[in-house]
């Protein structure tokens, strides 16, 4: 008998070995576990609150930049077509880029009021505008005397102008004495902004 107890013993003693380990991972490991699983779902919950305020960081960038676009728009928008009725600015313009292209500017006359006139006309006819609401108009007529190579330097100073220009006609007389130079007459519109108040 004691032969056959002696042989269950490392039996019983791996049984209550295995027993152990049972009530080991079941008493010790398994809220382990549970506590490992609670911190992963912890983990994804803050992975997706931590993506949708990365997205939100975004969407206020994205706002950002647009209204620093919109600044420079309306920055752009103030060169292009001006807010402030300054007939200086536009006749300062005006001598800058004839003194570009080497013309002296004989005589220029203001013939805003006359074209102003005309659209108020007929916007009240109804006819068709050629002139939008809420856009004025600055019209010059401008008299001087060029070369050829003067003149083209000067209509295309006026094309690559930041502001809204229009030369509405050219009138180009030859000069009888010299041949290379004209009399050159020229109606030309500057565009601004009118504020509806």
């Amino acid at each position: 008998m004691a032969t056959s107890s002696s042989l269950r013993l490392p039996y019983i003693t791996l049984g209550g070995v295995a027993i152990g380990v049972i009530f080991l991972s079941f008493i010790v490991i398994s809220p382990l576990i549970s506590d490992i699983n609670a911190t992963r779902g912890d983990i994804r919950t803050k992975q997706l609150l931590l993506q949708e305020k990365e997205e939100y960081l975004r969407i206020i960038d994205r706002k950002i930049a647009q209204l620093k676009t919109q600044g420079e728009q309306e920055q752009h928008l103030e060169v292009v077509l001006p807010t402030e009725n300054r007939m200086e600015d536009t006749l300062r313009i005006l001598h800058e880029y004839a003194n570009a292209a080497g013309i002296a500017i004989e005589r220029v006359s203001n013939k805003s009021a006359t074209l102003q006139a005309t659209a108020s006309t007929a916007r009240a006819r109804g006819n068709e505008e050629v002139i939008p609401t809420g856009v004025g108009v600055l019209a010059f007529n401008v008299e001087f005397n060029a070369t050829y190579q003067q003149l083209r330097m000067f209509i295309n100073t006026l094309e690559k102008s930041p502001r809204l220009v229009d030369t509405q006609s050219i009138k180009i007389v030859r000069n009888a004495e010299d041949q290379n130079v004209v009399k050159a007459t020229m109606t030309i519109q500057f565009y601004r902004q009118e504020i509806v108040k």
